[in-house]
């Protein structure tokens, strides 16, 4: 099943630049986003065998998504700062520090109450990203820069 992940996940990734130039950042990112709180939805819900594939695959989606976004976010927010390796470096900190606490509070949570309260959980601090980003959208995903040339044009 690890096969599913890895095809969604280098899929996206794969297909990521042209969706981010055709859709926009902000909805490339609000698409990785909500991917993992279906996940986490689906993966404490049921219990059938058939759907690991669909978490799988969702779980490469937000992987892949957010593995070719957040580089582009750090650039964005940090354009002609001259500390984009400082910020990409933080923000890698931080992921670091998430997922290695995640399966400390994972493990605690299946103790407690089984792995679907483990998986709602997951998703529910998921859905609050996607509920941080639609408030700080224009923070968080800034409009692209535009080139010095495109100004004289709308004069």
């Amino acid at each position: 099943m690890a096969i599913t992940r890895a095809s969604a996940m280098i899929g996206v990734a794969a297909a990521a630049p042209f969706l981010i130039r055709r859709f926009g950042l902000l909805a490339v990112l609000f698409v990785a986003l909500r991917a993992l709180p279906l996940r986490g939805l689906l993966a404490g819900s049921f219990t059938g065998f058939w759907v690991v594939l669909p978490v799988q695959a969702l779980d490469g989606i937000g992987a892949g998504l957010i593995g070719i976004v957040t580089p582009v976010l750090v650039e964005r927010l940090l354009a002609g700062t001259g500390r984009f390796n400082v910020g990409l470096a933080a923000v890698m900190t931080v992921q670091g520090i998430g997922a290695s606490l995640s399966n400390v509070v994972a493990g605690a949570l299946v103790t407690r109450g089984g792995h679907g309260l483990s998986h709602h959980v997951g998703g529910a601090v998921a859905l609050v990203a996607v509920g941080l980003l639609l408030v700080f959208r224009h923070r968080i995903a800034p409009p692209a820069p535009r080139p010095a040339a495109w100004g004289a044009l709308d004069t």
